[in-house]
């Protein structure tokens, strides 16, 4: 484990990192140094946009490839400190010719091969109040929250279905009929192995959190001891890796809007105003403020099936007649009188 400049960008740690080979050791390094500032965080993901945009992974690589290629391709000539006899015999010189040519060829092909069989690392990121759902190569359902970095190796997906959560929330609805081929979440140390289901899972400087909404989830860590290594979290149940003592707990999921902020239902039984805020600035990514702080206390109960935001505050603002006002992404209920 190398000491970081915490002044300097470590690129070489985000290399590995993106391409998972980077050491136990070396990676809770890059943590502390992410975790350290926001523009550490900042600059963390600039980094990973700059190296998908150049692919940096396959270009060194491919540089690397050549640079072997020109230390191998002198021995397919004579070398010129050696003076041969010249022959004549043109049977000798058309081997020849097929020889140099078949191991061009050959050279040719591993390196297409290499080439075309690195593993490739696809980058999703999603900035602040923004949200993205996209349908990963076996048809499963991978939704991020907002300031969110995960990648995956799309070329070999189906073969290796394996999702690495650098930062951030995402949820995972997960596809069947590729039983040789275990779906997969790389977060922090932990290792998240689904079977069969549907399920969050949220990664910080604290914890990795897995809420599992249908189906069973094997939450593993690597390097604990045996009897504490593995958790198995079942439909409803909330699993939780605290990353400072190392430890893995499980407990039953309280919030029946656990997954509201991608599915956009939401649930509310005699509900205070102040968790309603706090779900609607989790899902919509918008602030809501109370006028008076008693309005908190309020209490509502219905049932919203993908509304808008503004639809739901503006049901809530008449069935407990109150006034709400709009500035920008700002909601502020008060009251009417």
């Amino acid at each position: 484990m190398e000491k970081l400049d915490f002044n300097e960008v470590p690129y070489h740690l985000i290399v590995e990192d993106l391409e998972n080979t980077i050491s136990a050791a070396d990676k809770k390094q890059l943590e502390r140094w992410i975790d350290a500032s926001a523009d550490h965080a900042q600059r963390y993901q600039e980094a990973l946009v700059m190296l998908q945009q150049l692919e940096l992974l396959g270009e060194y690589k491919r540089v690397s490839a050549d640079a072997a290629w020109q230390k191998f391709q002198p021995a397919l000539s004579p070398s010129p400190a050696i003076k041969h006899p010249v022959v004549s015999s043109p049977k000798i010189a058309v081997w020849r010719r097929w020889a140099v040519a078949a191991a061009l060829i050959l050279g040719l092909l591993f390196a297409a091969l290499y080439y075309y069989h690195r593993p490739v690392a696809t980058l999703l990121l999603t900035a602040q109040k923004q949200g993205r759902q996209i349908t990963l190569p076996d048809g499963s359902i991978l939704v991020l929250a907002e300031n969110t970095v995960v990648s995956y190796n799309a070329r070999n997906f189906r073969g290796n279905r394996k999702i690495t959560l650098k930062q951030g929330k995402i949820f995972v609805d997960i596809k069947g009929g590729l039983k040789d081929a275990p779906f997969e979440i790389e977060a922090a140390d932990i290792l998240i192995k689904d079977i069969g289901t549907s399920f969050d899972v949220q990664v910080d400087s604290a914890k990795v959190e897995v809420n599992v909404a249908t189906g069973v989830v094997e939450m593993r860590h690597p390097y604990a001891a045996e009897d504490k290594a593995k958790l198995l979290v079942n439909a409803n149940e909330k699993g939780v890796y605290d990353r400072e003592t190392a430890r893995l707990h499980r407990s039953t999921i309280v919030n029946p809007n656990f997954k509201s902020w991608h599915d956009k239902r939401l649930k509310y039984t005699e509900a205070s105003l102040a968790q309603i805020a706090a779900d609607l600035k989790q899902i919509y990514y918008v602030d809501v403020a109370f006028a008076d702080e008693r309005l908190k206390s309020r209490t509502w109960g219905g049932y919203f099936d993908h509304k808008s935001v503004d639809e739901i505050v503006h049901a809530i603002a008449a069935a407990l007649q109150l006034r709400v006002e709009k500035n920008g992404d700002r909601y502020i209920f008060s009251n009417t009188y």
